[in-house]
């Protein structure tokens, strides 16, 4: 549905059927391109041994498709550890697929340099908020990736959320 200009409506003005229908199908189409979108990853951990960004070793995302303006606000979660010492990192972002091509990117993801064995098997949750500019409008897909610096990195319970940022106008 496309965005039209709402009227503009003057002191004693009878309304018409046709204008309020065209208010109500412009709230809709509002609401429907300004509400986010998430999906989340919670049974068990999954690991990469990756430097560069990819999907883990048994599973893709998690993933969504919406269809957005221009701009994104986008947020990845996870818990995640390294078994290669504190000065390991792991990687959460995200690329985006469909109308726009975009590769996941250390600037809009979530680090973490939790060491494995300190205490044993510790988990940080961590999350990262991004606004994304510059999309082409219509449906995107977002996809998380992840990556290392070195070791194995673990990854557990992740989420992405996309929230569009402004109208299709």
């Amino acid at each position: 549905m496309a965005w039209t200009t709402p009227p503009t409506f003057v002191t004693a003005q009878v309304v018409t059927a046709a204008q309020l229908n065209q208010l109500s199908n412009d709230l809709v189409d509002l609401d429907a391109r300004t509400r986010p979108a998430g999906a989340s990853l919670t049974a068990g951990a999954d690991t990469t041994t990756s430097t560069t960004y990819t999907d883990l070793s048994s599973s893709v995302g998690p993933t969504v498709t919406l269809t957005t303006g221009t701009s994104v606000i986008v947020v990845v979660t996870a818990q995640m550890f390294n078994n290669n010492g504190p000065a390991a990192m792991n990687m959460m972002g995200f690329a985006v697929s469909g109308a726009t091509t975009l590769a996941a990117s250390d600037l809009t993801a979530v680090w973490s340099d939790t060491y494995a064995t300190a205490p044993a098997g510790n988990y940080n949750r961590m999350s990262a908020v991004s606004l994304v500019t510059g999309l082409i409008a219509g449906s995107n897909t977002f996809t998380a990736k992840y990556r290392v610096s070195s070791g194995t990195g673990t990854f557990g319970d992740r989420s992405i959320v996309v929230w569009p940022a402004n109208n299709l106008s």
